[in-house]
């Protein structure tokens, strides 16, 4: 057959993969397509549609070579860079992809969706201004396209922006009410304005449109669950327990049988992406400092994408350091069998970056989960969660668990204050007023605590209150918390909010400007409950009837000052306005805090590694004996 014979040949196997990809039999397509690119391997029509087809089985290597040979063959189409440039984005390969769209767009000015592709790959760039710049000019062509709204809207959420990223998503919405992706933007910029009750209606709305639902999308509800104070344990239980059946089946790895001697090393592992400068670190690096390295081999299985100072001392004292950022589930728990390990213990939870869908696949005989999470991870496979007897009092919250609670009695946390950090001391700063303060999380802020709020100043003379977020504040946000102290007719300058500060020693110091912390709810504070009493600041917190209430309560029960924990909203604004009129009291606390909590069981490194180990070495025990 002659060349031109076999180029036309191929030409007509290629119009019938068309034709059997548009009647939906992609299976005979990839066959036809095949065959024309056996015919005659250079022809670029071929070569795009074989690799679009490949790019739907999630062959992404293979269609990613054959769009990129397309491109180079035909360089002059703007549909094959748009093309390519999805498949590259898609595959997170954002400057490539970005590179590509940006060809599109010079071969066909003005296109609307080239120019939402490059607003797309900046923002998988982070770079939002460059993002704003090409969708704007995208809805300066068409301003009711719902895609390039909703690709907005995320810019200006990100820009801390919320009342446009609202705005543009409701717009987004109004035009074409089935975008998911619009619906999920809004969501979540409400969540940024602390509107937890809208952005969980929103975040609803998205999952009813969507057939396939992220895994981090999901895990957001769950997270947004916990900082309202309108539902019920059993709710958020069933939502944790709707997510775990959904995305995490029983689908467990094939675990090799292996000859177990009681004399040995346990092979222990932790598993999180927090290894750095994180708040999980205050409380698992005196663990990994302490452990009994006699009786146990550790293995710290990291996800950290960026390392630091403090994923390098980490780095120390774990015996064997696993980086699996860019690896999939499976090939994780691959590992983590091959490393044999005995106890995988999960430091995260459902918080951002776990690894939730290895533990899924038992790659460890006992699995467990503390810290990083305040509620049950709802995973058949985990085996444990481990608490103390004050978050979760015995016969109280087993029914809201899938997990079984084991109890590290009096704290499950030991406190050590930021790796490599610099300290500053205690040295108040009292300008004979009393100001109280909260650097929690604004998203702990419910309306129930911000009406507390409102009351003590109401009934404190002279008092002020210092909100800091650990994000920027947008006007939007600033504004809804404003409303509650509006109402109860407190002015203005009463209510200082403080934005985000990035250096950690600046952080603590500002804890010098504040008399008196209050604590949120129903989401308490850990670290920032820590903080306060490391420089010398009283913490008044509500006690509620589930872990994530009570985590303050355990805290301060174990440095010996219950008075400090409320009973009722009212008990609260009590405790909080007699201790803001007893300028000696304050003053000894102010004096004495840091003191009491380093010769407490809460910083007590060695002991608690030692009561860890205990609970460790029983769960290997009972898990031996039932061999």
């Amino acid at each position: 057959m002659s060349n031109q014979a076999k180029i036309s040949k191929s030409e007509s196997l290629t119009q019938k993969a068309f034709q059997f990809f548009n009647s939906g039999d992609e299976k005979n397509a990839e066959v036809q397509a095949r065959k024309a690119l056996k015919l005659y391997p250079n022809n670029p029509g071929c070569l795009h549609f074989l690799g679009l087809i490949l790019h739907k089985k999630k062959q992404t290597i293979e269609a990613l070579k054959l769009l990129k040979k397309a491109n180079a063959l035909y360089p002059n189409d703007d549909v094959f860079h748009y093309n390519y440039g999805i498949v590259l984005k898609e595959s997170g390969q954002f400057e490539k992809a970005l590179k590509e769209q940006k060809k599109a767009l010079e071969l066909q000015p003005n296109h609307v969706e080239y120019l939402n592709e490059i607003g797309l790959n900046y923002i998988g760039l982070e770079q939002y201004d460059a993002a704003e710049k090409y969708l704007q000019h995208a809805l300066s062509l068409d301003q009711n396209n719902p895609n390039t709204l909703t690709n907005i809207s995320c810019v200006f959420r990100e820009k801390h922006q919320t009342s446009k990223a609202i705005n543009a998503a409701k717009k987004a919405i109004d035009i074409n009410p089935a975008i998911a992706s619009a619906h999920m933007n809004l969501s979540k910029s409400y969540f940024q304005a602390n509107q937890i009750r809208e952005g969980i209606d929103a975040l609803r709305d998205a999952q009813a449109l969507r057939e396939s639902f992220s895994i981090r999308d999901q895990q957001g509800l769950l997270m947004s669950l916990l900082y309202s104070d309108d539902i019920s344990n059993e709710e958020i239980f069933q939502e944790h327990k709707k997510l775990a059946d959904g995305y995490f089946t029983s689908n467990t790895i094939s675990t090799p049988s292996r000859t177990i001697r009681q004399e040995s090393k346990i092979k222990l592992g932790f598993i999180s992406s927090d290894f750095r400068n994180h708040a999980v670190n205050n409380f698992f690096s005196p663990l990994i400092e302490n452990l009994n390295i006699q009786r146990f081999e550790t293995y710290c299985y990291s996800g950290v994408k960026q390392e630091d100072d403090c994923t390098n001392y980490l780095k120390k004292h774990a015996k064997h350091w696993r980086d699996v950022y860019d690896q999939n589930e499976n090939d994780i728990a691959k590992r983590i069998i091959k490393d044999k390990i005995d106890i995988l213990i999960d430091l995260s939870g459902h918080s951002r970056g776990n690894f939730l869908n290895v533990l899924s696949l038992k790659p460890a005989p006992i699995q467990m989960t503390t810290i990083g999470y305040p509620f049950s991870t709802a995973l058949d496979t985990i085996d444990y969660k481990i608490t103390d007897s004050i978050c979760d009092p015995i016969g109280t919250t087993e029914n809201i668990h899938t997990e079984k609670l084991v109890y590290l009695n009096p704290s499950f946390l030991c406190y050590k204050p930021g790796v490599n950090l610099e300290l500053p001391e205690r040295n108040p700063d009292n300008n004979g007023t009393v100001r109280f303060g909260s650097f929690n999380n604004f998203r702990k802020l419910s309306p129930t605590i911000l009406k507390v709020w409102a009351s003590i100043l109401q009934n404190t003379e002279n008092s002020t209150l210092l909100l800091k977020n650990n994000l920027p504040i947008s006007t939007l946000l600033e504004s809804n918390i404003r409303k509650v102290f509006d109402t109860s007719g407190i002015s203005k300058n009463r209510v200082i909010f403080h934005h985000l500060i990035k250096s950690s020693k600046h952080h603590l110091e500002i804890y010098n400007t504040i008399d008196i912390a209050l604590d949120s709810y129903p989401y308490t504070g850990t670290t920032t409950t820590f903080e306060a009493l490391w420089m010398g600041v009283p913490v008044i917190t509500l006690c509620g009837d589930n872990h994530r209430s009570r985590v303050s309560s355990s805290i301060l029960n174990n440095l010996g000052y219950p008075e400090l924990i409320a009973n009722s909203t009212d008990h609260y604004v009590k405790i909080a306005t007699d201790l803001a009129g007893d300028p000696a009291k304050t003053s000894h606390y102010h004096h004495h805090l840091r003191e009491q909590l380093l010769n407490s069981p809460l910083t007590n490194a060695h002991e608690y590694a030692q009561k860890f180990e205990l609970l460790l070495e029983t769960a290997w025990q009972q898990y031996y004996t039932n061999l």
